[in-house]
């Protein structure tokens, strides 16, 4: 998670940053404009303005892994980035291709200009070196087509700052040329957003959010950006005014950033820490259920067996009458097993199974020790056919005259059913494991229906510290292909040996999900403050330039 969240400020940060470039050029542009209200001037700067409002509206989107509801709708932001950014690249390419290359010194174009009109060449060359800063704004469209259009925009603008660059006498703008070809190319790395709805998992590895691709997409759209900051701020040194208007708005801009990534930062890890102990003690509160579930079983066994009826049937070996009793208590649903065994260890009768007696569990640890008089309680394994049970027995002695003639056996499943309650009760996923593999669970498979019973374990760091050191654990874990925040405690037998593990858990989208709320909220908000700072920012160097003319 902490990867997704930090790649998650890196867009935000490098989409404001853009955005700051871009007004950079624009504030370029518009101040030159001031001095010769020139039309085609006036497109580009308007080009640029939307260009830098287009990286604003692209900063504040937040991928939908992390934020599952949101403020701002996916289409909306996306819709509203398009128009932004089609309609500044539309302005710049068409004043581009509309204006008048600078002839190359020595053509007879330029030998006819008069040496009296030098102050007017000299600001005709001084608006020529300003540029143009375009970047795309590696939107994640995920459900429309509209990103196809950004390439080809990209490369229209470049193209034809290369044919001034080229053709013309202004070979300064070159590296702006260069800026534009890369972006391009990271317009193109953006369309693998096309094939997220791939139904191939090694493809979607590759174009998921936070992907490779997606990597790779804004590690090419940062060198660009970072081209165009060295082209701008180069000129930007030489204007003592807009120096100070962008040092300023920089400042702002760094100061926000920190905030903004600290308190995010803060707000994951606390909700983090909480969910952890709020896991630790679901965890404990489930095995407390457990341990009360067992005091139950021991209960219901200390009843049978000082039941006089039960104790009548064994001393005159009326099986039929042991029988009927227990097959009552498993009809009340109250306990999955019921035996009566006598005091060799011969069964005498199953509740669950009446036709299946005779068999001795004279080995049985639980029965060893009913058998010399103790009221025992236990968790056991049992193997099956798809995965062993966890059940929870209870063995007492069956006495007559302070001599014991027989144990009843009682115990209950640890099933899905007693699970699917504890996630009715908590609203968490819960499984029960015999040793590392998956008894009982909440989970379900990919397919929404099935239940992974039988599913092993492998996490080797949370074996070794639940299994062998007996100590509970809690952290992420990757359950199904799917990444949980969990809880895990040990499952001890009579003899205090590792039996198996509990495990409480919530999916980690949750906690992404709120986590990314207010990342939205905290991105509008710091986007609103910067644009508002930009009003006080101008006239702070204005006032400073006033001050030392």
């Amino acid at each position: 998670m902490w990867f997704n969240f930090i790649l998650q400020n890196i867009h935000f940060a490098i989409n404001l940053f853009a955005a700051l470039v871009f007004f950079a050029v624009f504030w370029l542009y518009f101040d030159a404009w001031t001095v010769k209200k020139s039309t085609k001037i006036g497109v580009r700067w308007v080009g640029f303005i939307l260009l830098s409002l287009s990286y604003i509206v692209q900063a504040s989107y937040i991928e939908t892994t992390i934020l599952i509801s949101r403020l701002i709708s996916v289409e909306f932001n996306q819709l509203v980035a398009f128009l932004l950014k089609t309609s500044g690249f539309i302005m710049l390419i068409a004043s581009l291709a509309t204006e008048r290359l600078q002839e190359k010194p020595g053509t007879a174009e330029e030998e006819k200009k008069d040496k009296s009109t030098k102050i007017k060449s000299d600001l005709i060359h001084k608006m020529s070196l300003i540029g143009i800063v375009g970047s795309p704004s590696g939107l994640m469209m995920r459900t429309n087509l509209l990103s196809i259009f950004y390439p080809f925009l990209c490369l229209g603008v470049a193209i034809f700052f290369l044919r001034k660059a080229r053709q013309g006498r202004e070979s300064h703008l070159k590296p702006i040329a260069i800026g534009f070809f890369i972006l391009t190319l990271s317009y193109i790395i953006n369309l693998y957003t096309l094939w997220q709805n791939t139904q191939s998992y090694d493809l979607y590895i590759l174009v998921q959010p936070f992907g490779l691709f997606w990597i790779l997409e804004h590690i090419v759209k940062f060198i660009a950006v970072i081209i165009f900051c060295r082209w701008v701020f180069g000129y930007l040194l030489k204007r003592f005014e807009t120096q100070i208007l962008i040092i300023f708005t920089s400042f702002i801009l760094a100061v926000f950033l920190v905030v903004t990534v600290s308190f995010t930062g803060l707000l994951y890890s606390q909700m983090v820490a909480q969910n952890f102990r709020q896991l630790e003690t679901e965890a404990k509160i489930l095995n407390y259920t457990i341990n009360n579930k067992m005091e139950g079983s021991l209960s219901d066994a200390q009843v049978l067996a000082q039941d006089s009826r039960i104790i009548s049937a064994l001393k005159n070996n009326e099986r039929a009458e042991v029988v009927t009793i227990v097959s009552g208590v498993i009809s009340s649903k109250t306990q999955s097993l019921v035996h009566i065994a006598s005091s060799s260890g011969q069964i005498v009768a199953r509740g669950e199974d009446t036709l299946r007696f005779g068999d001795s569990i004279s080995d049985d640890p639980l029965f060893k020790r009913a058998n010399r008089g103790e009221n025992v309680l236990s968790v056991v394994s049992r193997e099956s056919i798809v995965a062993p049970e966890i059940s929870l027995k209870a063995a007492v002695p069956i006495k007559a005259e302070e001599q014991i003639i027989g144990v009843v056996m009682v115990g209950s499943v640890l099933d899905n059913a007693f699970l699917d309650g504890v996630k009715k009760a908590t609203g968490l996923e819960a499984s029960v494991y015999a040793g590392n593999k998956l008894s009982a669970t909440t989970l379900l498979a990919a397919d929404g229906t099935t239940r992974p019973i039988g599913t092993v374990l492998s996490n080797k760091k949370l074996l070794d510290k639940v299994l062998v050191k007996q100590e509970e654990f809690t952290g992420a874990v990757n359950l199904l292909n799917r990444p949980y925040f969990a809880s895990y405690l040990p499952i001890r037998d009579i003899d205090n040996n590792s039996l198996g593990m509990i495990f409480v858990g919530r999916d980690q989208a949750t906690i992404l999900a709120t986590v990314g709320r207010a990342m939205e909220s905290t991105f509008l908000i710091t986007i609103v403050l910067l644009v508002i700072s930009l009003i006080p920012s101008y006239y702070i160097a204005g006032h400073i330039t006033s001050q030392i003319r």
